[in-house]
């Protein structure tokens, strides 16, 4: 099995802990998937690569320009040629290996879906809330909405659905999906506004009889919204549009995203983590400091060799 890791601009440095975590903890193929990641970066995607080249391998998209996630998504999808297509966010700390614990979910479901962030109050999907949100999935009846956090499908099924449907793992607003496919999305009722990535497809997926499920029991730990933070960050023109969109609901992504920010780059400088501050603090501080902890427990032990490719 193979997880594609997509990273964008401006990233790596500070996200590369995550991806020591899934080397040292788990035994899964992992390609790294450069979306318009300057030169430097990616070379440290090659130095990462080139610490088990055994498992894992990197893939430089050719575009100058960063696609948007699903449409690379589509794209690494239609490349799979293998009996499953995974993928995962860049700030997923794995604490020991995945692929044991999603072994027998495979055996049983077309699709695996798991990797809701810290920040989420809560994945499941009330029936009056008007759209389906990356954050949520499942809703109130336990349909199983899935996310592209982190996911795996059988390639053979989503192949066959995507055939079929014509629909891709783009976000929907209702009135640009076809009139067959609301039809069935109506049927099941679980008709909203908007669909975040991915979510229309997994609605068909099981419209065509396949099992799909969500789960937290896995061995990890997402973060979430930190790799978008660490890019717009990067460009300041951008920072504080990015900063005004996530008030209100999301207010606390931003905060967080913040705080690990600062808090990885300090242990990625050798240096003492900062305190949350009160305003990141959340019922989740404790799980977050303990990832903390792990990550300065890799960088410890991976301090030479990360240092010998510059980070």
């Amino acid at each position: 099995m193979q997880f594609n890791i997509i990273y964008t601009p401006y990233t790596v440095r500070q996200l590369n802990l995550f991806l020591i975590s899934l080397i040292r903890n788990t035994s899964v193929q992992l390609r790294l998937v450069s979306n318009a990641c300057p030169p430097d970066e990616v070379a440290l995607l090659h130095g990462l690569a080139a610490l088990a080249p055994e498992r894992v391998s990197v893939l430089v998209h050719p575009t100058s320009d960063m696609l948007p996630h699903p449409v690379l998504l589509n794209e690494l999808q239609e490349m799979e040629t293998g009996k499953y297509f995974a993928f995962m966010d860049s700030d997923i700390l794995a604490m020991s290996d995945i692929q044991p614990f999603l072994e027998d979910l495979l055996q049983e479901n077309a699709a695996v879906f798991s990797g809701s962030p810290v920040w989420a109050d809560s994945p499941v999907l009330s029936n009056d809330h008007p759209k389906a949100g990356g954050r949520f999935m499942v809703t109130e009846d336990g349909f199983c909405l899935g996310g592209t956090y982190f996911a795996i499908y059988r390639n053979a099924e989503i192949s066959e659905i995507r055939n079929n449907s014509g629909m891709t793992f783009s976000n929907y607003e209702w009135a640009a999906i076809p009139s067959d496919i609301q039809h069935i999305i109506r049927q099941m009722g679980i008709q909203k506004e908007r669909y975040d990535n991915g979510k229309v497809l997994n609605i068909l997926l099981q419209h065509a009889g396949y099992r799909c499920v969500y789960t937290e029991e896995g061995p990890i730990l997402h973060y979430g919204g930190l790799s978008r933070y660490l890019t717009v960050l990067s460009r300041q023109e951008k920072a504080m549009a990015y900063h005004k969109a996530h008030r209100g609901g999301q207010e606390k992504m931003r905060l967080q995203a913040e705080y690990l920010a600062q808090a990885l780059l300090a242990i990625q400088q050798d240096k003492p983590v900062p305190k949350m501050p009160l305003s990141a603090a959340s019922d989740t501080s404790k799980t977050i400091r303990k990832s903390l902890d792990h990550c300065i427990q890799l960088r410890q032990h991976y301090r030479t060799a990360l240092q010998q490719i510059g980070l």
